[in-house]
Parts: structure tokens; C-alpha cells; sequence
């Protein structure tokens, strides 16, 4: 079975819930835990594989943090890379 690799993972998370939870926005905060629980969606541990493999893509290619981390997500679990975001 193919993977596909969304870049999401559980620091998006804290980033992203930060402000519903501030602003004490449950709706918002609702919205989010069910996209990041549902079963369609794995989530994918930083584990020292990760680590490893995204310090040697920054060291090759001069990828920033969060992007080697990504990939090196997306290689370990073996994936297809989908770059997707707002900016």
C-alpha cells in the first residue's frame, strides 16, 4: 500500500492549538483534535531515525529544521512527500 506523507505532525499541533486554547476557543480546539485523532491520519514519532536522517539532509542540502524534519518523516516512514501549506 502506498503512504502519502501530509506535512503534519504533532508539533503543528502545538503550534497551531496554542491560540484556540488561549483564546479559550473550543469550537476552533475541537476542530483540530478531530483532524489530528482521525483514523485516516497516522502520526508519525521524531524518534532518533528522524533525527538523524533530517541533520544529514540539513548538512547536504542546507534544508531548515522544520522542512528536514518533515522529509526525513516522510523517508523513514517511507512515504510520498506532499508539501502542503498556507504560506
Amino acid at each position: 500500500m502506498r503512504r502519502t506523507y501530509f506535512n503534519s505532525c504533532t508539533i503543528i499541533y502545538l503550534v497551531e492549538a496554542a491560540d484556540p486554547l488561549h483564546e479559550n476557543n473550543r469550537a476552533l480546539l475541537a476542530a483540530y483534535d478531530n483532524f489530528f485523532s482521525a483514523k485516516r491520519f497516522v502520526m508519525w514519532e521524531v524518534d532518533s531515525g528522524v533525527i538523524e536522517r533530517a541533520t544529514d539532509l540539513r548538512a547536504r542540502y542546507g534544508f531548515r529544521t522544520p522542512d528536514a524534519i518533515h522529509l526525513a518523516t516522510a523517508i523513514e516512514s517511507h512515504a510520498v512527500f506532499v508539501h502542503w501549506c498556507a504560506s
